[in-house]
């Protein structure tokens, strides 16, 4: 798999991550569905770190500490570690988001 998709897809997760976040706050959906799409970021974002070079894995590697540190506040209900938590998980996203930007542009001059 290229990493732009890997990049695509992390930046997918992150998306869904923080949507299903907004609806475990609202008791729609049990936490154990947001848990296991934490798990799932926190995979892709160590096979992008394993599979890039340079700038991007730092960045993938800065991924992997946003989500283990947002894992450790999650569980608190405190209203400002809430909102801390949101704009860790919103790092996460921009994170993926220039990353696939990097590997897009990187195709175009190939």
């Amino acid at each position: 798999m290229k990493q732009a998709m890997i990049s695509f897809i992390g930046a997918g997760m992150s998306i869904v991550q923080i949507l299903d976040g907004d609806l475990v706050s609202l008791g729609v959906i049990p936490l154990l569905v947001h848990m296991a799409t934490a798990v799932v970021l926190l995979v892709i974002s160590a096979v992008s770190a394993i599979r890039t070079s340079g700038i991007e894995r730092r960045m993938s590697l800065g991924n992997v500490g946003l989500v283990i540190v947002d894992g450790v506040l999650g569980p608190f209900l405190n209203p400002l570690l809430s909102v801390i938590h949101l704009f860790l998980a919103l790092g996460v996203l921009s994170n993926f988001s220039v990353m696939f930007g990097i590997e897009s542009e990187r195709g175009r001059e190939k």
